[in-house]
């Protein structure tokens, strides 16, 4: 990787290190000879903090209700027949393996089945039904900013071995309502990493 390349041959001679290693590093990076060390970035193209203070409209906030368990449903004595609902469905019912040591009761895994049913909603089996927080306890955030003039960043290429994958995900952000469509006069550029164990 490049990062890690840059930071082993950091403060490296021209003695001590082939040209053609410098040259596959560019242009991301260029090799000052008098100083013999790596430059990544000119201090003219660095994006310097600015100290201000931050007014109340910006300050992050959070809501939580004054009685959290008020309007819980209590849990029945006899729970009744589970019966697969919109999200927790037979299939994925029998997925879970509610009792994989075969200890609890009938009563007791009726029991665990309709608490799922009946809070199916917070639970995700699929990346599209993932949701936010609900705005009235988590209001959106807002960043405060100094005048400056937007940017626009062409995108780090996909590579084409994992574009299809790097695409049902971007669906799934779409539709579980992580990402929404903006007109902002940004664009900001993006990077894959394919994780171990994928």
């Amino acid at each position: 990787m490049i990062s890690s390349s840059i930071q082993s041959a950091t403060n490296l001679s021209p003695d001590s290190c082939p040209t053609r290693y410098f040259k596959s590093l560019q242009p991301s990076v260029s090799y000052n000879i008098h100083r013999h060390t790596l430059i990544y970035k000119p201090v003219a193209r660095k994006v310097h903090t600015v100290p201000e203070a931050i007014s109340k409209e910006y300050h992050i906030t959070r809501r939580l209700p004054d009685h959290p368990l008020e309007g819980l449903p209590e849990l029945p004595v006899h729970p009744p027949i589970f019966i697969p609902g919109t999200r927790f469905t037979q299939e994925r019912s029998d997925s879970l393996d509610l009792d994989p040591a075969k200890w609890l009761w009938p009563d007791e895994l009726n029991l665990v089945r309709w608490l799922v049913l009946v809070h199916e909603t917070t639970f995700v089996w699929d990346p599209g039904e993932r949701g936010r927080f609900k705005e009235e306890y988590f209001p959106p955030v807002r960043i405060a900013t100094v005048p400056h003039t937007p940017w626009v960043q062409r995108n780090i290429p996909i590579p084409p071995a994992m574009y299809q994958q790097v695409i049902e995900i971007i669906k799934g952000k779409i539709e579980g309502g992580v990402y929404e469509p903006s007109n902002a006069a940004y664009r900001s550029r993006f990077f894959t990493v394919e994780k171990k164990g994928g």
